[in-house]
């Protein structure tokens, strides 16, 4: 095999990975969407200090598709590990290692301090506002807080690029799902201050996660599916 070559390999494992990335793509904008009606609460220097809940029911299943999306997502990591071989194989590991730190992390969250937050943030206890819990409950969770800023947001921006340009240079993918994961990218830094904020950055995130891992984990079934299911895929040459 020499540098321009590029194998996937034809396995099971490999295509429940691409499936879990499918669905991990689709349940991530329905979960996002989901919370429309509730927001955060903003003081002057745009630090959040509370939360606007009119959309209880919303958030609930936001917590509990979120929580499904990471696992998803871990399970396309594991599935995926090592799926590439030859040119491409090192940035594609390199994706799926970010893919598996930040979605095992997410599925943690939101299966663990996820379900108590919203609920002390939804019904608060008599004479205590909504501002007061969030406020309580966030130094109460500052170890998470410290996770889910310091590992998870990282590992989440950079895995779906270097997965897809691994994807691209070993030629088993276009180069568009990695111009799409900049779009979802700018849908997720939308500042709060942008009009209909929600539902714009819903729209873009949704475009943009579809097109680029939801189209990757398609590509991967459908090549996965035509090769033999105890060999290694065909080679792709450059």
């Amino acid at each position: 095999m020499t540098e321009s070559d590029a194998e996937l390999e034809g396995s099971t494992r490999v295509l429940a990975g691409g499936v879990c990335l499918l669905l991990g793509a689709v349940v991530l904008p329905i979960a996002m969407l989901a919370q429309i009606g509730n927001d955060f609460i903003y003081d002057s220097k745009m630090n959040v200090v509370g939360v606007k809940m009119t959309n209880e029911l919303g958030a609930q299943l936001s917590t509990i598709l979120l929580a499904l999306a990471g696992y998803l997502l871990l399970g396309a990591a594991v599935g995926l590990a090592g799926a590439v071989r030859g040119r491409g194989a090192g940035l594609s590991q390199a994706g799926v290692v970010l893919l598996g730190l930040g979605s095992m992390l997410v599925a943690m969250v939101f299966t663990t301090t996820g379900p108590l937050q919203l609920l002390e943030a939804a019904r608060p206890p008599a004479g205590v506002t909504a501002t007061i819990v969030w406020t309580v409950a966030r130094h109460g969770t500052d170890a998470w807080s410290f996770v889910a800023v310091g590992a998870v947001i990282p590992c989440f921006l950079l895995a779906p690029f270097v997965l897809d340009s691994g994807l691209f240079r070993a030629r088993l993918i276009p180069i568009w799902p990695v111009l799409l994961w900049i779009l979802a990218l700018v849908g997720v830094l939308l500042p709060p201050s942008t009009p209909m904020h929600h539902l714009l950055s819903g729209a873009v995130f949704t475009v943009g996660i579809l097109g680029s891992l939801g189209w990757t984990g398609l590509a991967v079934v459908r090549r996965t599916r035509r090769a033999p299911s105890s060999a290694v895929g065909r080679a792709v040459r450059a």
